[in-house]
């Protein structure tokens, strides 16, 4: 069974220049508010029967932007999109080492990690191919859930 976790917070603080909000042009051109964006994925796989956590991996990012106080919101709706985008291409590069890894432990030492049966007609590691090809299609699902809300 895959879990996949995702965490993001943002911050917005004013700057020097936000005095230029109190005219109606400033609050268009001066970009007075200063945004961050952090956000936090985890994908973790585990072996239901054995009750065993077989691998995990995570992927972050940060996104620092600034924005003139009619944009805020928009411009933290725009960096929200991006920093999960950033942090899901992370998740992905090290699930992609983690799941090397994992294949390499089961090779050398095969008694150490829960015992691993492939049904007929299955080929060797087809079944962490499968697994890994539903890890990466939950995640695009995912962003793209995240990219519509």
């Amino acid at each position: 069974m895959a879990l996949v976790a995702y965490d993001q917070v943002q911050f917005t603080d004013a700057n020097f220049l936000s005095l230029a909000y109190w005219t109606i042009v400033g609050a268009y051109i001066f970009q007075g508010n200063k945004n961050d964006t952090q956000t936090l994925l985890e994908a973790a796989v585990y072996d239901i029967p054995s009750r065993h956590l077989l691998f995990r991996a995570p992927g972050g990012s940060q996104v620092t932007d600034g924005a003139a106080g009619v944009y805020v919101q928009a411009r933290l709706r725009q960096d929200s999109a991006k920093g999960f985008d950033l942090a899901t291409d992370d998740l992905i590069k090290n699930l992609k080492t983690q799941l090397e890894d994992f294949r390499t432990r089961v090779k050398q030492a095969p008694g150490a990690v829960a015992r691993i049966e492939h049904k007929p007609g299955c080929r060797e590691g087809g079944s962490f191919d499968a697994g890994f090809v539903l890890i990466l299609a939950l995640l695009v699902g995912v962003r793209e859930w995240r990219r519509r809300r």
